[in-house]
């Protein structure tokens, strides 16, 4: 039985051992950014990413959320929305979200990320009055994407060598993709 929340300061040692056994994914690694790296800088850089989003009051106009898939008291799954919100007069969308998702190995193919993404964009679209939410994929990364046309998100450009893939030494095209709230 998996349980879904957003996470709180209580979270940050779990999430950060979450993003840690990941490095031992060879799938997470070659797609998800976000992983540190095994370098102690990156660890820290990562850890205190974490503690910035998760302690510190939200100052700015941009705030990260980051929710959680849980079963029998591990994290399993995170879905983070890191949502901007501008003065009307810089852009036509007052609220927007940057999207991403991470399931562990052992719990993908379970419908999870899915579910964990619908809560996700459910809650920021409810707190923050998200109009838009947009994100990057691998254009090789076939699973993600089919996920991404499942939950209506639709593919905006293609973008040549958007990223650098660190584990092949390789430049990566990509997609931007979104999704319309309103």
């Amino acid at each position: 039985m998996f349980l879904f929340s957003r996470a709180t300061p209580l979270n940050v040692i779990g999430l950060y051992k979450f993003y840690l056994n990941l490095e031992r994914d060879s799938v997470a690694r070659l797609y998800y950014r976000f992983l540190p790296t095994y370098t102690l800088k990156n660890k820290i850089f990562t850890l205190l990413y974490l503690v910035f989003n998760l302690l510190l009051p939200r100052i700015g106009i941009r705030k990260t959320i980051f929710y959680l898939a849980i079963n029998n008291k591990n994290i399993v799954g995170v879905c983070h929305i890191t949502v901007y919100s501008l003065k009307p007069q810089t852009s036509s969308i007052k609220n927007y979200g940057v999207y991403g998702i991470i399931i562990s190995k052992n719990a993908r193919g379970k419908g999870l990320g899915k579910i964990l993404s619908l809560y996700a964009i459910m809650d920021a679209w409810e707190r923050f009055d998200l109009k838009k939410i947009y994100l990057t994929v691998d254009t090789d990364n076939t699973k993600a994407i089919k996920l991404y046309r499942e939950l209506s998100f639709k593919i905006i450009s293609r973008v040549p060598s958007y990223d650098y893939r660190y584990l092949t030494n390789s430049k990566v095209d990509g997609y931007i993709m979104g999704l319309t709230l309103y």
